[in-house]
């Protein structure tokens, strides 16, 4: 029997200009939200964990936005592939951010 409402997920899709966006999106906003947790000096638990908890909040917000889109909005709809460009695109921030951060302790070191 065919299987209806199932879409077939096709990974070279994630190399549309869509996607790469999105990549590059939410590489900026892990980005962001780490260099911002690590900056401020009021909880210290948070700078050191900020990429983790980078991580958590850029992806939540992804899944977030694509599950509005796909239950509250009538217009748009849920892409899962959407939320692995998302997911993809944090990763991509976190090691930028790890490689940042090699490079900040060294150079504050050998000053």
């Amino acid at each position: 029997m065919p299987v209806t409402g199932i879409t077939s997920i096709k990974l070279l899709n994630l190399l549309s200009f869509d996607k790469l966006a999105h990549m590059l999106l939410f590489a900026m906003q892990f980005w962001f939200i780490a260099i911002g947790q690590l900056k401020q000096h009021v909880f210290s638990y948070k700078r050191k964990r900020a990429s983790t908890l980078a991580f958590i909040i850029t992806v939540a917000y992804g899944g977030t936005i694509e599950l509005i889109q796909g239950y509250l909005l009538s217009n748009r709809t849920m892409d899962i592939l959407d939320m692995v460009a998302n997911i993809i695109g944090a990763i991509i921030g976190w090691f930028f951010f790890i490689a940042f951060k090699k490079k900040y302790k060294k150079d504050t070191h050998a000053k």
